[in-house]
Order: C-alpha cells, then structure tokens, then sequence
C-alpha cells in the first residue's frame, strides 16, 4: 500500500517543475529573439536609406476633380541630383504623363490647363529656372511654352 502523503508531495512538485520549465524556456528563447528578427520584423532605417526617400509637394487637384498634379523628388540627395518629376494623373483613367524638372504647377480656374516651370536639364533645383509652360488638361498634357 502506498504511503498516504505521496501523492500530496507530487502534486506539489508538479506546478514547481513547471515554472522551472517556463524559465528555462524563456531564457532559451528570448537571446534567439533577439538575435534573429521574425518574417515581417520592421528593419532599422539607416542613413542610406534616408537618402532614398521621395518627397511630394505641389499636390493640387482641378477644379471639376478630373485631373492631380504633384511633384517627386528624392529628399536627400545632392542639389543637382534631386531631379523633381512633375506627375499629371487622370483621377478616372489612372493615366499618368510625367514631366522632367517641372515644379510650381497650378490649374486653371476652368480646369482645361495647367501651367508649370522647367529648370534646364542640369541645372538641378534652385537655379536659375526655366521658363514655364501650360499644358491643356482635357486630353493627354502637351507641353506648350508660355510667353514671357
């Protein structure tokens, strides 16, 4: 016949054995998870990564809503590097016409044309400037020089 006060001393070595198991786990595995980043982690950002970020501005949209404009251009890169590109974009289409060294955009009143300025190829932002140009918004923007 078994001693009476056995089972009460497993019973109690059960939940010590667990709390020993679940220390030992988790000093096993938090110097893993620490070393090793999970699928889908977030990465550190670095300085070269600040340089590959884009800016957007002169964000502006027509006044019957058809068509937006807006201009990229890298963040961080050196002056005659920044190479601003100047989006046009149809909201119904998705069509978007692109155009090189072009900023300060701004839609007529009426929405059928958009004017913006041209810097010289090379010349990089804050130069001199170029001249500017206006495009009609009804079909695909063509470029059409403004008189000085």
């Amino acid at each position: 016949m078994p001693h009476p006060t056995a089972p009460f001393r497993v019973t109690r070595l059960i939940p010590i054995v667990c709390a020993l198991a679940l220390t030992f786990f988790v000093a096993y595995a938090t110097p893993l998870a620490q070393q090793a980043p999970m699928a889908g982690a977030k990465k550190a950002l670095t300085i070269d990564d600040y340089t590959k970020w884009k800016n957007i501005t002169g964000q502006e949209m027509s006044s019957d809503g058809k068509w937006v404009a807006y201009v990229i251009f890298f963040n961080d890169a050196a002056t005659t590097e920044t190479k601003p590109v100047l989006h046009i974009q149809n909201v119904d289409s998705g069509q978007d016409v692109t155009i090189a060294d072009a900023t300060v955009n701004t839609f007529s009143s009426d929405a059928k044309w958009i004017a913006y300025s041209v810097e010289p190829a090379g010349g990089g932002r804050g130069g001199r400037g170029g001249r500017g140009a206006a495009a009609p918004a009804a079909d695909a923007p063509a470029a059409t020089p403004a008189t000085p």
